[in-house]
């Protein structure tokens, strides 16, 4: 009969969160709103102009400010 044999802790957090033990994962940080994002806007100069939570999308047609 095969005994059961644990993993080692380091392989079972890693197992369990992909990172090695005592490996804190880091996210990345919105310069603008400082909340951890997915998604990066820049502007033309390479700028960066906001993330996915803090840039919205707007329909040019119905912008008042889009006609001088």
């Amino acid at each position: 009969m095969a005994e059961y044999l644990p993993d080692h802790p380091d392989i079972a957090s890693a197992m369990r969160t992909g990172y090695p033990k005592g490996v804190e994962p880091k996210e990345p940080i919105c310069p603008r709103c400082r909340k951890p994002c997915d998604t990066i806007y820049k502007d033309l100069t390479e700028e960066i102009v906001g993330c996915d939570l803090c840039v919205s999308s707007h329909d040019p047609w119905e912008t008042p400010e889009c006609f001088d």
